[in-house]
């Protein structure tokens, strides 16, 4: 997946890891990095604005996103 996104220094064994989505989705609308999820998991913090997709293309699943925290979460 790095290489697919162009991100080969990438370290994945650093930070935290989440056992569920939602948690990780959490930790991305905090600032706490990246999420990578499931679209429709996704889909209510993208549209509440405190999530956006980071990654202007699709992935090789359209339903995954690569999502970050939304500048306009910082109000």
């Amino acid at each position: 997946m790095a290489d697919y996104l162009k991100l080969d220094d990438l370290n994945i064994q650093q930070g935290p890891l989440f056992s569920h989505t939602f948690m990780a989705l959490q930790a991305a609308v905090h600032g706490q990095g990246i999420v990578l999820a499931n679209r429709i998991l996704a889909q209510q913090e993208i549209e509440n604005g405190h999530l956006q997709i980071v990654l202007p293309t699709e992935l090789r699943d359209p339903k995954i996103i690569l999502c970050g925290q939304s500048f306009r979460s910082f109000r």
